[in-house]
């Protein structure tokens, strides 16, 4: 026999337009689900969604969609996952409706699984994916709970009212479930804006397209969801008190914030405007509290633009391109660029040719796959059946064999006719069983010709088959729990009916029983009349009592809501009061915090100014002839040293309490003004007796001080503590600097000992009190002396003039007297157990400071009596009178400053210092003005009537006056050369003293001359 071939090819004979039709489509959306869900990362195409929502309208649920997606390696790839998503979303607002949506809640927990499984990835998709999964399981549920809702949330007012049934719970519930919707879509929105860098061209990317894709169908969510909160919370404030809502108004305020900023960052995004017209939230959030305030709401809408079809002349080129691509070297790597250039066309064609390559690989790669599953089935059907004829080959071969011995058989024994009768039988039947055996055959070959013509059309049916049976199963879960549900409603309603029966029982036995009791009752109604006519009366009485107590109730109740209707009244006015209260209370706090900066305003301003003006006196003409020692002016340096440490400890703690450190700075700020303006002038006083150029820089650094002063009282009105910092630590270097240079200026007292010190203070005191009333007796007896010999005006000025000078003096010696009795309190509050001479020693560089004071104040006095001596003889003018007092004010306002160094702040005895130093500041003014207001007198006294004069006498005079003038120049020109030479001595005796090097003296000595 010749072998049959087996055909390798299935060939669709036997099938109809309908089967191939139905083949095509689910190879379709199976190659539309494998395109859109794949692992490159790149946003999905339009074009393959499309493919799957129409395959929903074609089919008229999600079924098939949902046996594709379960196949999908989703656990695998995080891409693959998140792309689904996006699809899945998609689906379910644009599907068949209401289908889709009611088809896809029975996969709610197999998607929570998916996201709890990418929960666990940090980096990467794996939060996104959680989130993401998360929204979509809100969704579903959403929509399984309001079945009414279509997937794209577009439907009616009326609708939603009427499904509400106009329940004001109903309303509240959809209100809470839509929050919890808009919550899941900020979410999203959040986690995926912060995976992602936010500069503008991170959106032209594949992987920022890919993440920020998912966000235009977010978008078309969150537009109808903000409507509908904000009428159902309009209509849930006009039926509900505000205070029960006052939770939503929070939530939505919250929300609505971040939603206007959702839609800000989008339209930023060149991505996104190209695909979508962003809608725009108003400037505020609604008022719900004003009902006319929702004339003003508008519903956003969010117009996507449609996109333009892609080239179908690229598939064409794929191949070559792909080929040529694979043969080029790859391009250099661009050099980074601070601005992302703008991506060239040709590199877009080849990255979107790059995708398109590969998934036409993965297509041709589950093509492949599922091709070589059918071939295999198809081989082992093959198989089969060449093995039964094989089978059917062998037994034809032995009954081929049999009719051969049975011919032979009969050749062998032809002689014997019986048996050859028996044989020839035997041969007919072999015969006619060979015959049927062929026809076996050929009916077999036939059979396994007509086999493998079904066996294509199996296949073909055995994959429609699977979905049948897939469809069938899920029919037949739904049907089982429906009659797992049925049968146990059945149950019930047994149980129920067995109840009622058990009950119907026991109300036959009750009802024998009342009938026994009925008889009896016959018996006992007559007893009972007699009975009832009694409680017939009582009932009456007790009846009109129950009327008399319900009136009692009513009025009871009447109050109550009266006392209600007051507590419900007193409760809105206290509420009023409260908001009134908060109000109020807000407003303090802004007039503090504005009181605060005017005080700190006009600290700044005023501690400015002082300075400005101890800068201006320090620059005055009249300060040349001021003078103080170093030793003072460390006095004045050390505690301002201090507290501007004080002031950086206080800002240090500035920003823990505010409000109670203000006092405090307030204070330190005043108090530095003060001492640098004392450091200003005492530092031009200083600069008075030492060299010229040690003096001009401690008049530089002190001016330096002052600019760093004003620097931070300048920072005072802003709010960086950082520049505070900077402003204190400047201002404290400049300190030290001073410090420093004012320690190099004092003299070396080397030979004079600690305790001889302290004996020439009390020397010097005692010597400085008899000064000063010996000065004042000597003013007496010129005062005398005058009157004996001037007369006129001369002798008025001059009483005017000694008059002021003996005032002057009683002030300093009061001052004196009182600064001996705030010495001896502080030496008193300060020794302790110490004896006053050991506190001397101890504080040996103020005890110095007290003794210059004392020379000065008694040197002071006693040029003031020699001067008065020499005006009233005619010997000097009163401008030598005012230098001196003047000198005697400096003198005694070093002598109180000295004293102050030591003394407490609240001390009596200072404070009667400081009325002393205040009279002996009046009484020098007193002088002062006393010795111009004569010296003008003298001049107008001494004028001459230029009316009267010839020109004869005119010229005279002129020449006169211009010789004159010609001798007070010569005269000036060697008054300042004797001055010179006698500053060349001062600062060489100062250097001996000091410890000068003869370049020193020298070089100053040059300057000065050079001055």
């Amino acid at each position: 026999m010749q072998n049959i071939g087996i055909p390798r090819v299935i060939s669709q004979r036997g099938k109809n337009s309908l089967e191939i039709e139905k083949e095509n489509f689910e190879k379709h959306q199976l190659q539309s689900m494998t395109k859109a869900v794949n692992t490159i990362e790149c946003p999905v195409k339009e074009k393959h969604i499309r493919s799957l929502i129409v395959g929903t309208f074609h089919e008229k649920n999600a079924i098939r969609f949902w046996n594709i997606a379960r196949r999908m390696d989703l656990q695998g790839n995080q891409i693959t996952c998140w792309k689904f998503c996006h699809v899945l979303h998609k689906v379910l607002r644009e599907g068949f409706s209401p289908r889709t949506v009611r088809d896809s809640i029975h996969y709610i927990d197999w998607i929570s699984n998916i996201g709890r499984l990418w929960s666990h990835l940090e980096d990467g998709y794996g939060k996104l994916i959680y989130h993401y999964v998360h929204l979509l399981t809100v969704k579903l549920k959403f929509h399984a709970k309001y079945e009414k809702f279509p997937g794209n949330m577009e439907i009616k007012d009326d609708e939603m009212h009427k499904m509400c049934k106009k329940d004001i719970n109903n309303y509240f519930e959809l209100c809470v479930d839509m929050l919890d919707y808009m919550d899941g879509i900020l979410l999203v929105q959040k986690q995926v804006f912060s995976s992602i860098d936010m500069s503008r061209a991170a959106s032209m990317t594949a992987h920022g397209q890919c993440r920020l894709a998912p966000l235009i169908i977010c978008i078309q969510d969150s537009c109808p969801l903000y409507d509908y909160i904000v009428k159902l919370l309009f209509d849930l404030h006009a039926s509900l008190p505000s205070d029960t809502l006052s939770g939503h108004r929070r939530r939505f305020q919250h929300q609505y914030e971040k939603l206007k900023e959702f839609y800000k960052k989008s339209s930023n995004l060149i991505y996104f405007k190209n695909l979508i017209k962003l809608p725009q939230l108003p400037d505020r959030a609604p008022n719900f509290l004003i009902a006319s305030e929702i004339t003003d709401h508008q519903k956003p809408v969010a117009i996507v633009e449609s996109q333009p079809p892609e080239p179908e002349q690229m598939e064409g080129i794929l191949i070559d391109t792909t080929e040529a691509l694979a043969n080029e070297p790859p391009p250099p790597s661009p050099a980074p660029v601070q601005k992302a250039p703008v991506p060239d066309e040709r590199d877009v064609i080849l990255e979107s040719l790059r995708r398109k390559v590969k998934e036409s690989n993965a297509e041709i790669d589950f093509t492949r796959r599922e091709s070589e599953m059918i071939q295999e089935s198809q081989n082992s059907r093959i198989r089969d059946l060449e093995q039964e004829v094989e089978e059917l080959k062998m037994i034809a071969r032995q009954t081929c064999e049999e009719n051969e011995g049975l011919k032979n058989v009969v050749k062998s024994q032809a002689t014997n006719e019986q048996s050859k009768q028996e044989l020839l039988e035997r041969l007919q039947s072999a015969e006619k069983s060979s015959r049927l055996q062929v026809e076996k055959f050929n009916k077999l070959r036939e059979m396994y010709n007509s086999l493998t013509d079904k066996h294509a059309d199996l296949l073909r049916q055995e994959k429609s088959l699977r979905i049948s049976l897939h469809e069938a199963n899920m029919a037949k879960d739904t049907l089982v729990q429906s009659t797992s549900v049925r049968a146990e409603e059945l149950a019930s309603k047994l149980d129920y009916v067995n109840q009622i029966e058990s009950d119907l029982e026991k109300l036959k036995i009750e009802n024998d029983v009342l009938t026994r009791e009925k008889e009896d009752d016959k018996l006992n109604a007559e007893r009972l009349k007699s009975e009832i006519e009694q409680r017939r009366s009582e009932a009456d009485m007790l009846r009109m009592e129950i009327n008399d107590e319900r009136n009692k109730i009513e009025r009871i109740k009447s109050d109550l809501n009266r006392v209600q209707n007051q507590g419900e009244q007193q409760q809105s006015f206290f509420e009023k009061e409260k908001e009134e209260l908060n109000l109020t209370r807000d407003k303090l706090l802004n007039e503090i915090k504005i009181n605060r900066h005017n005080l700190f305003l006009v600290v700044s301003n005023k501690s400015k100014l002082e300075i400005e003006e101890s800068k201006t006196i320090a620059e005055h003409q009249a300060m040349t002839s001021c003078t103080s020692n170093a030793e003072f002016l460390i006095h004045i340096i050390e505690p301002t040293v201090r507290v501007v440490q004080e002031i950086k400890n206080i800002v240090r703690g500035l920003k823990h309490d505010e409000d109670s450190i203000t006092p405090k700075i307030m204070e330190q700020f005043i108090s530095l003004a003060n001492q640098i303006s004392e450091i200003i002038i005492f530092s031009k006083c200083t600069s008075n007796t030492t060299p010229i150029e040690q003096g001009e820089q401690l008049v530089f650094i002190s001016k330096k001080c002052s600019d760093s002063a004003v620097c931070l009282l300048n920072n005072l009105l802003t709010d960086s503590v950082d520049k505070w910092n900077d402003s204190i630590d400047l201002l404290k270097e400049d300190l030290d600097k001073l410090l420093s240079l004012a320690n190099n200026l004092v003299p070396k007292v080397e030979d004079i000992q600690k305790e001889e010190v302290v004996d020439l203070l009390n020397m010097e005191m005692s010597e400085m009190s008899a000064q000063i009333e010996a000065a004042s007796n000597k003013i007496q007896d010129i005062m005398d002396a005058a009157r004996a010999k001037n007369k006129g005006v001369e002798l008025e000025v001059n009483e005017s003039v000694l008059g002021s000078c003996t005032d002057l003096m009683l002030a300093i010696k009061i001052l004196v007297e009182r600064s001996k009795d705030l010495q001896d309190e502080i030496v008193e509050q300060g020794r302790g157990s110490t004896s006053a001479k050991e506190f001397y020693k101890k504080h040996h560089r103020w005890t110095e400071g007290l003794l210059s004071g004392a020379k000065a104040v008694g040197w002071a006095a006693n040029a003031l009596v020699d001067s008065a001596d020499k005006v009233v003889q005619g010997q000097a003018k009163l401008e030598k009178l005012i230098v001196c007092s003047q000198e005697i004010a400096a003198s005694t306002t070093q002598l109180v400053v000295a004293s102050k160094v030591k003394a407490s702040s609240g001390s009596k005895a200072m404070s009667r210092l400081s009325e002393a130093s205040k009279g002996v500041t009046k009484a020098t003014g007193t002088v002062v003005a006393c010795a111009k207001s004569g010296s003008k007198r003298i001049v107008e006294e001494s004028l001459m009537d230029y009316s009267k004069i010839t020109l004869h006498q005119a010229k005279r005079l002129e020449m006169d006056s211009q010789v004159k003038v010609l001798e007070l120049e010569s005269a000036l020109e060697k008054e300042r050369i004797h001055f010179a030479e006698l500053r060349k001595r001062h600062y060489q005796l100062a250097g001996e003293s000091e410890g000068w090097d003869a370049e020193d003296i020298v070089s100053v000595s040059s300057i000065s001359l050079f001055l």
